[in-house]
């Protein structure tokens, strides 16, 4: 199973991105992937793509914009100084990580909540949290 982590995930005909989109899938939906392809490099990310189904739709989806569901636990927390998000930097639950930066980028997950609701309003696989942050946060 897994989740998307993009805005929304165009589920493709074939595995390209010229192919023609069936349907796209919405941020945070859970997705059952049957069959993952070799890695290939698309928009400068390096990962699978992956057969799936969708609302009676069968194509492809490219990985590098989904997670695999784990358990995950945070390894920092940033408050925005408005109060009205939550930043969160994201490890597997069963890692011993220590920070993320540099090469261990690739294992983090950058996820941002609304305070009020705790609802997910954005999440970056392959993200540091400090990259989110500008002089107006």
């Amino acid at each position: 199973i897994y989740i998307v982590t993009a805005k929304s995930l165009h589920l493709r005909e074939k595995p390209d991105k010229l192919s023609k989109s069936l349907i796209q899938i919405p941020f945070q939906t859970e997705i059952e992937i049957q069959e993952i392809s070799e890695k290939v490099e698309l928009d400068s990310k390096f990962d699978s793509w992956g057969m799936t189904k969708y609302k009676n739709k069968s194509g492809f989806v490219f990985l590098g914009f989904a997670r695999p569901m784990t358990s995950l636990k945070s390894l920092r927390e940033f408050h925005s100084s408005n109060e009205k998000y939550i930043i969160n930097e994201l490890i597997q639950e069963n890692s011993n990580q220590k920070y993320c930066g540099d090469w261990f980028a690739g294992y983090c997950i950058t996820q941002i909540r609304k305070k009020s609701t705790n609802k997910i309003v954005y999440e970056k696989n392959d993200y540091i949290f400090k990259e989110f942050l500008d002089d107006d946060n």
